[in-house]
């Protein structure tokens, strides 16, 4: 898996594990982490793609 996609898996699951801790516990904060959290990850897909030396990808090539 791509570094990129398995950073949002991370913070997405992350995300989700302290709200659900702030709905167990009642704690707003908690929640508001959370919501954040998993909206970060969200918003992460659209960083534009990479290649290796940094780089945007380049134009796919057609073929005939």
């Amino acid at each position: 898996m791509r570094e990129q996609l398995v950073a949002k898996l991370v913070i997405a699951g992350a995300g989700v594990a302290v709200f659900l801790t702030g709905v167990r516990t009642e704690i707003v904060y908690l929640r508001w982490i959370g919501i954040g959290l998993v909206a970060v990850a969200f918003l992460l897909r659209f960083l534009g793609r990479r290649d290796a030396g940094g780089a945007p990808p380049s134009e796919p090539v057609s073929r005939p």
